[in-house]
């Protein structure tokens, strides 16, 4: 639209044509497809190897589960519940250090050279600290397993085995913070071709140990706890090595500085990071329950759970990675103070992560028996198994929506360090809704294993709600901007500043 002012001059009318209204330029930014493509690029170099690395650990832990049913049933039974208990107590250590990525990104934006360098030491140092406790309560995980009811016979397989994934916990929490600490700085690839390596040593690790091969003695388990160790140790090696001598790391000069324990710093990596650990935990906890749960509903119903749960274990390395990505990126725009990028950040993650949502229905939903019969075979009762699994299958793929934008919401929160009502959120809805509506839907409902899926979804639900609103009220606009820039527009024709 033009505006035109008359001016007579010796009887002739002259339009004079007005300049169009500017929208403020932190708007037209962000209104320009190439500020959100150029978000949306640089969210998946960080997202995209960190997916892959993902899908590789869970092909390592797969092979290890296929490894162990070689040795026999009890030997199966014996690693899986010593490897569940090894996984929290993983997750609740790396959740606390996951705070590390939110920090040193939030730095790198203010270009605070020096908090990097700290952040980075005192991540190592709280590694170290919770190493410690951890790796006791792994080492005692037998003793725990028969407190709580476990076969003897089982508990007596897990014993050695645990005692390796004891010391495995040590390296592989000096992993967490290379990885987190990588993901700040956006060089994620080389986690992932690091991770790919170690599949192979991890197998051909388990092969020798496990079985005595090379003059070897056969271990059983403790060998495949030992490869476990051993490929722990080379990753935080290689990685420790390629961080060091990365252009990216060498300027803070890690190595060439003292690197005492700064309690300041370590007091806010834990402040922020304890939350994170906790709501990690929180999440895992309840599917682990679900699993104890569901055994009482017989072997076919824990069957059909199993496959559903495997496939979750796959749809849900995407979001934690694109989670990660927008941490880093929200980090980074905050400490630069600049808004709009924190915004763009958010909106960027949230939309990638509602599309993913809707293909995975699009994707599973039609193929759920396919993909139950890839893991259940042909044999026995198989097709009583599939038809259950594609069942829950199908809960599955409908809650993926919610799961990814509630999981995604969580990271852009991390990003400007808000953690503590976050923990309470994904507390209240896993352990609180998804664990009431599960047993009421199970039980009460008599729906067995699809009522407690339900329950999990419902779970999913209350997450990703109460996250959205949390980000609603950190003021983070998540509709589309059409109404802000007409507002803009409005302004800027009245007149006003």
């Amino acid at each position: 639209m033009s505006l035109t002012t008359q001016i007579a001059s010796g009887g002739a009318a002259e339009s004079i044509p007005k300049p169009a209204p500017r929208v403020p330029e932190a708007l037209r930014r962000f209104l320009a497809p190439s500020s959100r493509n150029a978000e949306l690029r640089a969210q998946v170099r960080i997202a995209g190897p960190l997916m892959l690395a993902s899908l590789v650990n869970m092909g390592m832990a797969i092979t290890d589960v296929v490894m162990m049913g070689w040795i026999g049933p009890v030997a199966l039974a014996a690693g899986a519940v010593a490897s569940d208990f090894y996984s929290l107590v993983f997750y609740l250590c790396a959740g606390v250090i996951g705070a590390a990525s939110a920090i040193v990104s939030h730095a790198r934006g203010a270009r605070e050279h020096r908090v990097v360098r700290r952040t980075i030491q005192q991540a190592f140092w709280a590694a170290a600290f919770l190493a410690v406790p951890g790796a006791l309560a792994i080492w005692q995980a037998p003793k725990l397993l028969a407190l709580i009811g476990v076969q003897r016979e089982i508990v007596a397989g897990a014993g050695d085995y645990a005692q390796m994934m004891a010391l495995t916990l040590v390296p592989m929490l000096g992993v967490a913070v290379w990885r987190q600490v990588l993901a700040a700085f956006a060089d994620t690839r080389s986690i992932f071709r690091i991770t790919l390596i170690t599949l192979g040593l991890n197998a051909a690790g388990n092969y020798v140990f496990m079985f005595g091969k090379l003059g070897l003695p056969a271990l059983g388990l403790a060998g495949a706890g030992l490869s476990s160790a051993l490929c722990a140790l080379f990753m935080f090696g290689t990685l420790s090595a390629y961080a060091l001598r990365s252009p990216l790391l060498s300027r803070y000069r890690l190595l060439r500085s003292r690197a005492r324990p700064d309690w300041v710093n370590l007091r806010e990596l834990l402040r922020v990071g304890f939350p994170i650990g906790i709501s990690s935990l929180g999440e895992v906890g309840v599917y682990l329950l679900s699993t104890t749960v569901i055994g009482i509903f017989g072997a076919e119903a824990l069957a059909a759970h199993a496959v559903a749960l495997r496939m979750a274990g796959v749809l849900y390395a995407f979001p934690v990675s694109l989670s990660q990505a927008a941490t880093v990126r929200v980090g980074l725009a905050a400490g630069a103070g600049d808004v709009s990028g924190q915004i763009r950040a958010a909106r960027t993650a949230l939309s990638a992560a509602l599309i993913a949502g809707v293909l995975v229905i699009v994707a599973v939903a039609p193929a759920r028996e396919l993909i139950a019969r890839l893991f259940v075979g042909t044999n026995g009762d198989a097709s009583r198994i599939v038809s259950y699994a594609a069942l829950l299958l199908l809960v599955l793929a409908a809650i993926q929506v919610f799961e990814y934008v509630g999981t995604v919401a969580n990271g852009v929160l991390r990003g400007v360090r808000d953690t503590r009502l976050p923990m309470l959120i994904s507390v209240v809805s896993f352990w609180g809704v998804a664990t009431a509506v599960g047993l009421f839907a199970g039980f009460g409902l008599e729906q067995q294993a699809f009522g407690i899926w339900i329950g999990l979804g419902s779970g999913a639900v209350a997450f990703s709600t109460l996250m959205l609103a949390r980000l609603s009220q950190r003021g983070f606009r998540l509709r589309p901007s059409a109404r802000v820039a007409r507002k803009a527009q409005f302004i800027a024709l009245a007149g006003k500043p």
